[in-house]
């Protein structure tokens, strides 16, 4: 009691450094709260070496902004790509759409490598979800994928083209990409 009354008497700078001290130092926890720990192992020459990497908030959200600018980056790139798959390969229009899709879906899948292995957070954490999420997503997204494959077929069978005049059931329209 006598601390706080020792305080309220301090001048305004100092109460608001004081006040700052300790909102720093409550980031600072934060940021290195550990969420879990995770066994990582490895063998050098015959001899299992193992040890704890800790998964902090400070580390998560390294990996969500590594993972923000890189995902808006990539999207950046396959835009500005597009246009020299059709000067430089001269293919036609729907196709650059096609392989910028593919190129920006690669380039997610490495970002997301780069991301976790850039903050230290070993991906065997995530072997087991990854397991799980893998069969409830076969059960789920059975007719997503085959959809998925009657689309890869449209595009590389190439039975429509951008620009065709299509009729069905009594509707008439243009194609104006493939997808």
């Amino acid at each position: 009691e006598t601390l706080q009354v020792a305080e309220g008497n301090l001048p305004l700078a100092d109460r608001v450094r004081s006040l700052f001290s300790n909102a720093g130092s409550f980031v600072q926890r934060l940021w290195n709260f550990e969420l879990f720990t995770a066994e990582d192992s490895i063998v050098v020459d015959g001899q299992k070496i193992s040890g704890k990497r800790s998964v902090t908030v400070g580390k998560i959200a390294m990996a969500m902004l590594i993972l923000g600018v890189g995902y808006w980056a990539t999207g950046l790139i396959s835009f500005l790509v597009q246009p020299l798959f059709v000067t430089r390969l001269k293919i036609e229009p729907n196709q650059p759409n096609l392989i910028g899709r593919w190129v920006r879906a690669l380039m997610v899948v490495c970002l997301v490598m780069f991301s976790l292995v850039s903050v230290k957070i070993p991906l065997t954490v995530f072997a087991f979800a990854g397991g799980a999420l893998a069969i409830g997503l076969g059960f789920g997204m059975q007719t997503l994928l085959k959809n998925f494959v009657s689309g890869l077929i449209i595009l590389f069978e190439r039975p429509f083209r951008v620009g065709d005049v299509l009729d069905v059931g009594g509707q008439r329209g243009t194609i104006t990409g493939v997808g």
